[in-house]
């Protein structure tokens, strides 16, 4: 299933729990901007502000490797995901961090069963590849300041895959 953007079967109803992973759609966004349908991760655990605003933290997932690996990409075992996201690795993009809201997100959709139901399945990366994500998304946040021990000490564990 292919979906266009904007396009999503059905949008979450609860609140989504940090390192589960959403089919997202950016569209509406400006041109430069991200404007596709593509699997995200959610970044933060539920807070009273997010959760009575319905907003959500997340930083998008690609399968193509960046031309120039940087400290804040992080390289992850890909999650089960339906097709076209389907490969071994996936890049999170963790320089790109959204606040969206739940009516982009949307559960995995993996078609449906036999008597027609869609079948859509909670999918979430492992807590060591969150974990990691969550460093790579302090790096980007603080790239430029390369003089602060916490992330210099970061970048070098990043760059061994620690």
């Amino acid at each position: 299933m292919v979906l266009v953007c904007g396009e999503l079967p059905e949008v979450i109803k609860y609140q989504a729990k940090a390192g589960q992973v959403f089919i997202c759609s950016f569209n509406g966004l400006l041109k430069g901007e991200m404007c596709k349908v593509r699997p995200v991760v959610a970044i933060t655990a539920p807070s009273v502000h997010l959760r009575s605003t319905k907003l959500c933290h997340v930083i998008p997932l690609s399968t193509t490797e960046p031309k120039t690996i940087m400290p804040f990409h992080c390289q992850i075992q890909q999650p089960r995901l339906p097709p076209p996201y389907t490969s071994k690795t996936a890049w999170a993009k963790c320089d790109m961090i959204y606040t969206v809201s739940y009516e982009r997100l949307n559960v995995p959709y993996f078609g449906k069963d036999s008597v027609g139901h869609r079948n859509h399945e909670v999918v979430s990366v492992s807590t060591d590849d969150l974990n990691r994500i969550r460093k790579c998304v302090l790096l980007a946040l603080q790239y430029q300041n390369d003089l602060n021990p916490l992330i210099s000490s970061l970048t070098i564990k990043m760059s061994l895959g620690q």
